[in-house]
């Protein structure tokens, strides 16, 4: 513990903590189809459920990758979204990964394309992304 062996605690508030026993596949859990049409069709807007097709269908981590994707990322003609890991960003060659513009995924990117005000550099609107950015970032 960073505060406990640097002096700054006298004892390790969670050494009697213990990360779950075995492999986290076994925790691991499909999540049909069905299930996530369910899901979107309980967001309140076009926004809420671009999120989770971006994370359920594309990969994306959210908010990290979801939110900073920007319209230039968006590359239709080739079928391709680049995404920028800020979490990989300092491992050599990973800061970035091409990830295929799914057919799951492509409609809801040209509603939120048709939704988005002219010149928008980012695909998500700035009063959601002002909402999930904290001090300390995503």
């Amino acid at each position: 513990m960073l505060g406990a062996d640097k002096g700054l605690l006298e004892k390790n508030p969670l050494e009697h903590v213990r990360p779950p026993s075995g492999s986290p596949a076994e925790r691991r859990v499909y999540v049909p189809v069905e299930t996530v049409e369910q899901v979107l069709d309980a967001c309140p807007n076009l926004w809420w459920r671009l999120l989770v097709v971006l994370a359920r269908f594309a990969g994306l981590r959210t908010p990290s990758e979801s939110l900073s994707l920007r319209w230039e990322d968006v590359n239709w003609a080739e079928g391709r979204l680049v995404v920028r890991a800020s979490k990989t960003a300092h491992l050599a060659g990973r800061g970035c990964r091409a990830v295929p513009l799914f057919p799951e995924v492509r409609p809801w990117l040209e509603q939120a394309w048709e939704a988005a005000p002219e010149k928008a550099e980012y695909v998500f609107p700035d009063w959601l992304r002002k909402r999930a950015l904290g001090p300390q970032g995503w």
